[in-house]
């Protein structure tokens, strides 16, 4: 409550404190991810007062804030594939029950309404999970005294049903494996200390079909080191949409090389020493990401003379 959002740095014997802001903040619940889609990491962090979430990302020196505007007083943001698209997407929860979805599309974010018609009470609880024996990802969420509510995209909209209307202030939520046995489930908690468990009739208790998170797509880079050009080879076990990108020693997207759905099967793209302008790239070390279905992949290319 009125306090700076703070980023903390092990040092090799004790942490580093950096204000991310200045002190008049009132942050909930952050989550740390891709959120554009262009494989640089940052900060979505709900603020209660402002009527914002605001986006923080690293610049090689310190943070900058992008604010996006919000209906509501934020109380819980998340980042996850809700549209099972590969596209990632960030969600955020409110005091007034509501449920938006933010996608950074052509330079600016877009806000849909998930859940418009929500009760006037706070929905604390965001999460996403694989619960169902389809094995795609939903939203879940809890509102404070309220209902637990699962949200789904289907083809072109977003429809959500109830899982359980319980008594009491529902606190947090989230999607695991409790019971070791391979079955996915929703946990909630209450503020009256209550802990509730839910399992779906049809459950997910493994691998469906795609790919898994633990699962890593070897890049096969040729020449590399290159000087103008290098071919870059790979395999998807699996279809869906990829995003093949160069990014320099900052963790930033210099060039995109693919953006598109691809079938499973052996890929080849060409990799020239340009950036996304057209621009000879320095020499110097950069890194390949392959992003499909929530994988990550990473190899190290170099540029030389």
């Amino acid at each position: 409550w009125n306090t700076p959002v703070r980023e903390y740095t092990w040092n090799g014997v004790s942490w580093d404190a950096l204000n991310i802001t200045a002190g008049n903040r009132y942050i909930w619940p952050i989550d740390i991810a891709q959120g554009r889609n262009d494989g640089v990491y940052r900060i979505y962090a709900p603020d209660w007062y402002q009527y914002y979430l605001h986006e923080y990302s690293w610049n090689g020196s310190g943070y900058d804030e992008v604010n996006v505007a919000a209906p509501q007083p934020l109380v819980k943001a998340v980042v996850g594939p809700g549209r099972n698209d590969g596209m990632h997407r960030v969600y955020a929860a409110g005091k007034f029950g509501h449920i938006h979805e933010y996608s950074f599309e052509a330079g600016n974010w877009q806000r849909i309404d998930i859940h418009p018609m929500a009760p006037l009470r706070s929905r604390y609880g965001l999460c996403f999970g694989r619960t169902r024996s389809d094995g795609a990802e939903r939203l879940y969420s809890v509102a404070q005294g309220g209902d637990i509510r699962e949200h789904s995209w289907h083809d072109s909209v977003w429809v959500d049903s109830v899982i359980d209307a319980i008594s009491g202030a529902t606190v947090d939520i989230t999607v695991g494996r409790g019971r070791n046995d391979d079955t996915a489930r929703v946990y909630v908690t209450t503020a009256n200390g209550l802990v509730f468990e839910f399992t779906n009739s049809s459950p997910y208790t493994g691998v469906v079909s795609g790919v898994e998170k633990h699962y890593r797509i070897p890049l096969s880079i040729q020449p590399n080191p290159f000087t103008t050009q290098s071919s870059i080879a790979y395999c998807l076990p699996s279809s869906g949409r990829i995003r093949l990108s160069i990014h320099n020693g900052l963790g930033m997207e210099v060039s995109c090389l693919v953006d598109e759905f691809q079938q499973s099967g052996t890929h080849t793209v060409l990799c020239n020493a340009t950036d996304r302008y057209g621009l000879r790239l320095p020499c110097g070390v950069y890194f390949c990401r392959l992003l499909i279905n929530d994988v990550e992949s990473v190899e190290k290319i170099i540029r030389v003379n």
